[in-house]
């Protein structure tokens, strides 16, 4: 029955929250990576004893059939980046034999010994900093992902609408397929940039035309991704990997929610992309799981990067941890807001007015 003409109506505000129809209360959230199994691999330098060879661990998130583990392939890239080495093997025992195990085949948890041929006290790269790029040596397992780049009729965006041009290219997050706030997502970290150019990164560069600086930045180095995605995907919580002759989404930690989603879902990047991009960025993902490694124990056998000109120069030396921490591990001071400096990323273009969202956080702390 309608109310009598000049019968004051309820406001809005004080009608009561409308009921669910079917009067069941909101499903709860689900438990942290709930589908995913995880086990731990272990990874040893056979030059070392016992209880000071441990070099990496890897978290395992894949099943297949009954095996358990981690992804072969991926583990047995991550040991040739940080060696330098393509012809090392994983084997069950110090001094043992290579494992029968393809590259997409699961790796069961547990430990194993990555062992190179006649060279029991081989040396590692200590950090992604002294790592030289393997131009022309990408494993073939990456490099039968390449796609035949689109030709390309219109001219490239000017530099300061790249970010822009990755956002519309990609419509959607490379991971969710969702179009709302996306940015632009770095494959080879803006940071790296001097690394970048010391590698002369720029060869596989879409634009040839930008500055020194801005190399880093050509649309064959990024893809677009939701922000809570590209966030993670900064702290090293994933990466993009071959498996079964795809990228797939390959996550290194665990996660509440995230892996759970994507772990082992391939993704179609676009032809723009540079999969030597990619190949960088899983170095630069794995390099700190030695840090440990290098900063206790006895001294190490580590691999050094320097330029003589425009020569560069890899040197094999025997540091102790003192040495290790204070050449490649320095400890950063921490900036005042008033004095940090303004990266290009740090108000990154986005898409559907994220960039609003983020103005009223800031308003809010």
């Amino acid at each position: 029955m309608s109310q009598p003409s000049g019968f004051p109506q309820p406001s809005s505000s004080c009608l009561p929250p409308p009921k669910n129809k079917l009067n069941r209360a909101p499903k709860s959230q689900p438990p942290p990576d709930r589908d995913l199994p995880e086990v731990n691999i272990f990874v040893k330098h056979p030059g070392y004893e016992e209880g000071e060879n441990e070099l990496m661990l890897f978290r395992g998130f894949d099943r297949s059939e009954e095996r358990e583990g981690l992804h072969h392939g991926t583990v047995l890239t991550a040991c040739h980046i940080v060696s330098g080495r393509n012809d090392g093997f994983l084997a069950k025992e110090k001094g043992g034999t290579s494992i029968e195990l393809a590259f997409d085949d699961v790796l069961l948890g547990g430990k194993y010994y990555y062992t190179v041929p006649n060279d029991d006290c081989y040396a590692i790269f200590p950090c992604f900093e002294h790592w030289p790029f393997p131009h022309d040596r990408v494993p073939p397992t990456w490099t039968k992902l390449r796609k035949p780049r689109e030709t390309r009729l219109t001219p490239m965006p000017a530099q300061s609408f790249t970010a822009q041009a990755i956002i519309d290219r990609d419509l959607t997050c490379l991971l969710s397929g969702l179009g709302d706030i996306r940015e632009r997502a770095h494959i080879c970290p803006k940071e790296e940039s001097p690394w970048f150019q010391a590698n002369a990164m720029g060869r596989y560069n879409l634009n040839r035309l930008l500055t020194v600086d801005a190399r880093i930045d050509d649309m064959s180095n990024a893809t677009a991704m939701r922000s809570d995605i590209h966030k993670a995907y900064e702290k090293r919580l994933f990466v993009m990997v071959p498996k079964d002759d795809c990228w797939t989404v390959h996550f290194m930690e665990p996660t509440y929610h995230l892996g759970s989603l994507y772990h082992n879902m391939p993704v179609h990047l676009h032809s723009d992309v540079g999969l030597e991009y990619m190949f960088s960025r899983f170095a630069w993902t794995i390099f700190p799981l030695i840090r440990d490694f290098l900063e206790q124990g006895p001294p190490r056998q580590v691999r050094t990067r320097a330029r003589n000109g425009n020569i560069s120069q890899v040197t094999d030396k025997n540091l102790d941890i003192e040495a290790i921490s204070k050449t490649f591990f320095p400890r950063a001071r921490s900036a005042s807001p008033k004095k940090r400096k303004t990266g290009a990323d740090d108000d990154p273009t986005v898409a559907n007015g994220s960039a609003e969202m983020e103005q009223r956080g800031r308003k809010r702390r």
